[in-house]
């Protein structure tokens, strides 16, 4: 890994993907944070850099198979289905059945407790817009970032619109994920950072449980659209002007 110091957070996961469970355990969003500095993301959670760059090369050392993928070097369609079937899938089972969850736990607690009836609304209103989002990526998106590269790859120099491509997509995108972010954040808040209280029921901590799962799938699934898959499109864009 180059120099942390150098790098920003995204940049850091990109190169050393292990790099994602230890800012995990210091609550240093590698997503929303991408675009900062080592230092300056440090600085907001009182760490110091060193320290961070320490653990990383330990966890770097105990990789999981998982993390190893190259997602640099291999072509971006590769990604673009590894995206789909690891994460949108993911949220095709997930969101329903946390909503379903929610919902439960609203009922119960409809009388006693207004936190479960306002986590469902932010709950719906995060579902609508993923949901939306992933379906532009799906349509719009992903099939024009895989026409851009099929065209690089075949040397055609014909104008963009041949193959569909926009960077302003990206940039649209990119500004989604930003408003989803915003509702992730607000869920975490809601739960506490998804601490439940010392008396609620097994299927509340049951649920707070699975939202932490859920947001840190959330975290790797925007990651690589972000900070990879993103800055590659648009690189081999401008490379193709």
């Amino acid at each position: 890994m180059q120099s942390g110091h150098r790098l920003t957070v995204g940049q850091i996961v990109a190169e050393t993907p292990a790099a994602a469970r230890v800012f995990d355990d210091h609550k240093i969003d590698y997503f929303a944070e991408g675009k900062e500095l080592l230092e300056v993301a440090c600085g907001k959670v009182g760490i110091r850099p060193d320290r961070i760059l320490e653990e990383i090369r330990l966890a770097a050392q105990t990789e999981i198979p998982t993390d190893r993928h190259d997602w640099h070097s291999a072509p971006m369609r590769d990604l673009i289905h590894h995206i789909i079937n690891a994460h949108h899938s993911f949220l095709e089972v997930q969101l329903p059945l946390l909503d379903s969850m929610i919902a439960r736990s609203a009922g119960i607690h409809s009388k006693d407790d207004a936190t479960y009836s306002h986590l469902r609304q932010v709950f719906q209103q995060f579902r609508n817009e993923i949901e939306r989002h992933n379906k532009r990526e799906e349509m719009v998106l992903f099939p024009a970032i895989i026409a851009l590269e099929r065209a690089t790859e075949a040397n055609y120099r014909g104008p963009k619109k041949s193959f569909g491509f926009a960077t302003e997509t990206i940039d649209s995108m990119e500004g989604e994920h930003e408003s989803i972010h915003e509702l992730l954040s607000e869920i975490r808040r809601i739960t506490n950072e998804y601490q439940p209280a010392s008396s609620a029921r097994g299927t509340d901590r049951s649920l707070f449980h699975d939202l932490r799962d859920f947001e840190a799938n959330m975290r790797r699934h925007f990651h690589l659209e972000n900070n990879i898959l993103f800055p590659r499109a648009a690189a081999l864009e401008a490379a193709q002007s």
